[in-house]
């Protein structure tokens, strides 16, 4: 009996053990599962974190976006508003007697050229077959018909003509359409007053404010920031008046720019930039459209090297004292450099002027300032003369 009992105790403590293990092992698997559980929810906690924070990157980046296209969008209407600014001020400017001058009638200019509004050449029939031309000072209409094609293409003969004899291009405006008229029996048509501020406006907008922008950005300068808006109306009528190719400023201190540009003398620039004012160097750089003393002067923010070299030959001296006047301060902020006794830093020489360097006659001074009577007499000689030869 006793064997028996111990056979039975070591079954019932070989169950015991086993159900212990069975008990360890459950209590084991449930802790691994509840680790799991946790680890899970930590997991699920973190993604829902991750989730939240790409939102706020993305609400924050989509603000930011937001908020750089309204400040580009602003920035551009204020950019575009400051572009109307100068358009307007360079058109009111370049339309005045004596600088560009304004006319809805066509009339010959200085050189013969067939011309309208501000300066508007008309050399052919395409150049007006878009635009309004009438008999009367008037809109089109039933009263007053537009000019047809035939019409029109007779007109350009006719001015062709007209504008070929020199005595008439030395005639102002109003007086050539009495000669036209003596000339034809007819008088000129009349274009419309909007068709050539628009065309006037845009040649502004389109050409010669982007290249005068161009040429300020040519310096490391900005047209808007460092030029203030009369001196900005100055360059334009600069540029308006010579073309891309004949006003071209440049930095000197750029090798890049003077690699970059047709100069004979590239590489006695490079070694030193003032030898422009050599007159064999300077004269190569005004062949090729330069203007390396009003470059200089801009630059250096020197107003004495600005105003000393602005003269343009065949330029009237009312357009010369009227852009001279528009420079007489020209950069923003009053840091602008003044010379000291007669020696700036831009190397200027007496009065103020870099010698050799004046743009179209390097060894010519500023020109004088004239009175309105001064020129109207010399107007006056010019017509005796011209009437003496004729005698």
């Amino acid at each position: 009996m006793r064997l028996w009992d111990e056979i039975a105790a070591i079954f019932d403590a070989y169950e015991e053990e086993e159900e212990r293990k069975k008990r360890e092992e459950e209590e084991e698997r449930r802790r691994q599962e509840e680790e799991e559980r946790r680890r899970e929810e930590e997991e699920e906690k973190e993604r829902l974190l991750e989730e939240e924070r790409r939102r706020e990157e993305e609400e924050k980046a989509r603000l930011l976006e937001e908020e750089r296209a309204r400040q580009e969008a602003l920035e551009e209407l204020e950019r575009e508003e400051e572009e109307e600014r100068v358009v307007q001020k360079a058109y009111e400017h370049l339309k005045k007697d004596g600088i560009e001058g304004y006319s809805q009638r066509p009339y010959c200019d200085d050189k013969g050229k067939n011309t309208v509004g501000v300066g508007y050449r008309i050399p052919n029939y395409s150049k007006i077959k878009d635009l309004t031309m009438t008999s009367q000072n008037a809109p089109a209409s039933d009263d007053n018909p537009a000019w047809d094609e035939e019409k029109k293409r007779d007109f350009i003969k006719k001015l062709d003509a007209f504008c070929e004899k020199e005595e008439n291009s030395n005639m102002r405006p109003n007086q050539q359409k009495s000669a036209y008229y003596a000339m034809y029996s007819e008088e000129m048509p009349y274009f419309q007053e909007e068709e050539l501020e628009d065309i006037a406006k845009k040649y502004i907008r389109k050409t010669a404010l982007p290249e005068a922008e161009k040429n300020m950005n040519n310096l490391k300068m900005d047209f808007y920031k460092d030029l203030n808006p009369d001196a900005q109306t100055g360059l334009i009528d600069m540029q308006y008046n010579l073309g891309g190719e004949k006003f071209k400023l440049i930095d000197l201190y750029d090798h890049q720019q003077i690699d970059k540009s047709p100069l004979k003398f590239k590489e006695e620039l490079k070694a030193n930039p003032m030898r422009y004012l050599e007159k064999e160097i300077n004269d190569d750089l005004l062949k090729n459209g330069y203007w390396p003393g009003l470059s200089m002067g801009l630059k250096n923010r020197d107003v004495a090297g600005v105003q000393g070299n602005l003269h343009r030959d065949g330029v009237g001296q009312k357009r010369q004292n009227t852009v001279q006047g528009l420079f007489n301060n020209p950069f923003r902020e009053n840091n602008a450099v003044m010379p000291k006794d007669n020696l700036s830093q831009g190397g200027l020489g007496q009065n103020g002027l870099q010698p050799n360097a004046l743009e179209q006659n390097p060894y010519s001074q500023i020109m004088p300032v004239k009175s309105q009577e001064e020129e109207d007499l010399e107007e006056l000689l010019k017509r005796l003369k011209r009437m003496r030869r004729g005698w």
